[in-house]
């Protein structure tokens, strides 16, 4: 009994402690209150299954008021804390009101709340006095809301503010702050897509000198891969091939080797840029001769890549060769991706039988279902038959494919078929020339799929629609706008 209560007692008293420090220190009660408060929020998403996007306003504003409210609990207790007394306290509310700022900054920014957002995250930096790397990221994320909003000669210079002030980009737990570390490269990407040549020139040389300062400053680090592998994404981006493959060949692994992901990159290309085929060739017959376990997902892919350059040597007896390999030893990829069947189809073509090449496009149409291959495939078959004089049968086709992309759009509507089925219908009408219903179906892919690449590619083309065949320029540079403020997403790392 004795050794019972003894051990109730080492349990008893050190929350005793703690009851009565909670009790008689402000400082301790009111960082309990805030933690208190924060994990509750937590467990209210986490039971209610909260996606970053939802489309009910009530449970919107319900997220809101709750984060709002721990917000303005951690800025009232700081008010009264001395820090001087309390300073790990002090520390530590401060934080929670930070990382609550940031996580109801994303979901209302998830969710287009461009202004709300901006006014939380700028009320965040006027309350509260926030550690270095917790102002980098406010930064950057006034620069996204910003931009996002509309506003992008005040987006820009907060954008150059950080990268200039927070050098280096290191984020809390000591690794790169990938949303600051891209924005170099992210800002030249805007200014390319959207056509300003004179503005990407100026950041292409900004960023380059970024990445190289890097890579200089912190031999010995991550920064050293990770700005080497940005600064072939920024050669890449403009077309210098030679320097782009002279940044990938320093992503290596602890043994000096290119890593095989890099190695690929460069094969592509010397096979799809240079031109230079068998050297394309050497490295993926290297890279295939040392994969390791971790790699084997790469082997039906060097296959395939493979078969591509023996087609562009016209050799199409080995490129079907390893088409047969391919769907021998991985008949699930074969059967999943739709490129390959498309390859061998076009290698019947330019051996010029058409009556095969005819019926294995036809068989992709039939099995690939959908894919953005089995879409162009019909436009390329309406092509091909009228420039064969079977002009009759290629108007069956377009009528055809324009039936085949409602079905698609119709079956798979709020998903990336639909976008892509749009894109293609938007296509059929810009060959034949209906430019205003080319246009405004181009523009309905992005207004339906911002944030995908067919819709931005969608955007990109009917402004360009607009300007050439349209005359109508301010059309044309308002797309322009809604493009610039979707590019809010950090560049991903490439080959790292």
């Amino acid at each position: 009994m004795a050794r019972k209560l003894k051990i109730l007692i080492c349990f008893l008293v050190p929350a005793l402690l703690i009851f009565i420090s909670c009790s008689t220190n402000e400082a301790v009660r009111s960082r309990f209150e805030a933690e208190k408060k924060f994990h509750a929020i937590e467990k209210f998403l986490q039971d209610s299954q909260i996606q970053p996007r939802f489309n009910n306003p009530d449970l919107l504003n319900q997220i809101q008021y709750r984060y709002r409210d721990l917000i303005d609990y951690c800025v009232t207790s700081l008010g009264t804390i001395d820090s001087s007394l309390y300073p790990q306290e002090f520390d530590e509310i401060g934080n929670i009101a930070y990382f609550a700022t940031k996580q109801l900054s994303q979901i209302l920014f998830a969710n287009k709340k461009y202004d709300s957002c901006l006014s939380l995250i700028t009320g965040l930096m006027q309350s509260i006095d926030l550690k270095n790397y917790q102002k980098m990221t406010v930064y950057v994320s006034i620069g996204r809301a910003l931009q996002a909003s509309g506003n992008w000669d005040s987006a820009i210079v907060i954008y150059n503010y950080s990268v200039k002030n927070f050098y280096p980009p290191v984020a809390a737990d000591g690794r790169i702050a990938y949303e600051l570390f891209n924005l170099p490269l992210q800002v030249h990407n805007i200014y390319q897509r959207t056509g300003d040549s004179v503005e990407a020139a100026r950041y292409f040389t900004d960023a380059e000198r970024y990445y190289q300062t890097l890579i200089k400053d912190f031999p010995e680090t991550d920064f050293y891969a990770s700005a080497h592998s940005n600064l072939a994404r920024l050669y890449y981006n403009t077309r210098q091939w030679t320097k782009t493959i002279d940044q990938l060949r320093y992503l290596v692994d602890t043994t000096g080797i290119i890593n095989p992901s890099a190695n690929m990159k460069i094969a592509d290309i010397y096979a799809g840029q240079l031109r230079r085929l068998d050297s394309a060739l050497k490295i993926y017959e290297y890279v295939e001769d040392h994969l390791d376990d971790r790699d084997t997902l790469l082997k039906p892919v060097i296959l395939f890549k493979k078969s591509l350059v023996y087609l562009e040597k016209k050799d199409c007896p080995a490129a079907r060769s390893e088409l047969i390999e391919l769907e021998n030893q991985y008949p699930a990829y074969y059967a999943y991706y739709p490129t390959p069947q498309y390859t061998k189809a076009r290698s019947f073509e330019l051996e010029e039988n058409w009556a095969r090449a005819e019926t294995e496009y036809k068989f992709l149409i039939e099995n690939y279902p959908g894919s953005r291959e089995a879409m162009s495939t019909h436009l390329y078959l309406a092509e091909k038959l009228a420039q064969r004089g079977r002009q009759l049968e290629a108007d069956r086709w377009r009528r055809k494919a324009e039936s085949y992309f409602d079905e698609i759009a119709r079956q798979n509507r709020g998903t990336i078929k639909e976008a892509t089925a749009l894109f293609y219908k938007a296509e059929l009408f810009r060959r034949e020339e209906k430019w205003r219903d080319a246009a405004e179906t181009m523009a309905s892919v992005f207004n339906k799929f911002p944030d995908d690449e067919t819709g931005r590619r969608g955007l990109l083309i009917a402004a360009e629609i607009y300007r050439q065949k349209l005359d109508n320029q301010p059309a044309a540079d308002s797309l322009i706008e809604l493009l610039r403020k979707s590019l809010t997403s950090a560049e991903e790392e490439w080959g790292t």
